[in-house]
C-alpha cells in the first residue's frame, strides 16, 4: 500500500470515527431528553385506578373505575368451563372433552365503578376492556392473551364482547381465561391438541401504560 493510500484510508477513518462519535452524542441527548414513564406494581387485591392512568390516550380513562386481581390459576379448559357453570349441554360434547394441558390461565379480577358520571342507560360512558390486558411470565419470555371463545362460552351476557362498562355504585366479579400467545383455539378438536400449557406460577399483567405504567404482579395456584 503507498503513502497516498494510508493517508486517504487514515483520513477516512477519522471521518468514520467522528461520524460515529457525534451520533452516540445525538443519540444520548435524545434519551436523555425522553422522559421515564414511572410504572407502579401492584399486589393481589390492591385496586389500580382505570381513571388516572390508560393505555393510548386520555381518551381510555374511566373515571370510577377500579381494578384488582383477586386470585390466579392455572387448568385445563374443560375445568375452567365447569367452573363457570357450563354445562355439556349447553354447548357441543367435543368442546367439552378432557384437555391434557392445564392451558388456561385463570385470572379472578374485580371490577368496580365507584361512582362516574352514568350516561343515558345509566352505565358509564368508558369502561374496561379486557382484550388490551396482556400477561407475560416471570422471565418475560412468554406472554399470553385473552381467550376470548372461552370468556363467550363463560359468559355469555356479554354478547360476544371483551369490553363492558357497570353502572355507577357497582361491582362485577369475574374469572378471566389467558391462553399462550399464539397457540390456537380451544373450540376445534384438531386445534385442541395443539395447544400449549402455561408455563410457571409468577406473572405479570399490564394494566396501563402512560401517564404511570401500571402492572399487577401474582402467582397462580395449579
Amino acid at each position: 500500500m503507498n503513502v497516498r493510500s494510508r493517508v486517504v484510508l487514515g483520513v477516512c477513518g477519522i471521518v468514520l470515527t467522528a461520524s460515529l462519535t457525534l451520533w452516540a452524542v445525538a443519540v444520548y441527548h435524545v434519551n436523555a431528553l425522553v422522559p421515564e414513564v414511572p410504572s407502579k406494581v401492584l399486589e393481589t387485591g390492591e385496586q389500580a385506578d382505570l381513571g388516572v392512568n390508560y393505555f393510548d390516550s386520555a381518551y381510555d380513562l374511566a373515571p370510577g373505575y377500579k381494578l384488582a386481581v383477586e386470585k390466579a390459576r392455572i387448568m385445563t379448559a374443560r375445568d375452567y368451563l365447569i367452573g363457570a357453570g357450563v354445562s355439556s349441554s349447553d354447548i357441543e360434547g367435543a368442546e367439552m372433552a378432557e384437555s391434557p394441558r392445564a392451558d388456561v390461565l385463570v385470572v379472578t379480577l374485580v371490577v368496580a365503578n365507584e361512582g362516574a358520571a352514568p350516561a343515558e342507560d345509566g352505565t358509564s360512558e368508558v369502561g374496561v376492556s379486557l382484550s388490551r390486558y396482556t400477561i407475560v411470565g416471570a422471565d418475560k419470555s412468554k406472554d399470553y392473551q385473552l381467550d376470548e371463545e372461552l370468556l363467550g362460552l363463560a359468559y355469555p351476557e356479554l354478547a360476544g364482547d371483551t369490553a363492558f362498562a357497570l353502572k355507577p355504585g357497582s361491582m362485577y366479579e369475574m374469572d378471566v381465561p389467558f391462553f399462550l400467545s399464539g397457540s390456537p383455539a380451544y373450540l376445534e378438536a384438531y386445534d385442541r391438541r395443539h395447544r400449549d400449557p402455561i408455563e410457571g406460577d409468577e406473572f405479570a399483567m399490564l394494566v396501563a401504560n402512560s401517564p404511570e405504567r401500571t402492572l399487577f404482579k401474582f402467582a397462580a395456584e395449579r
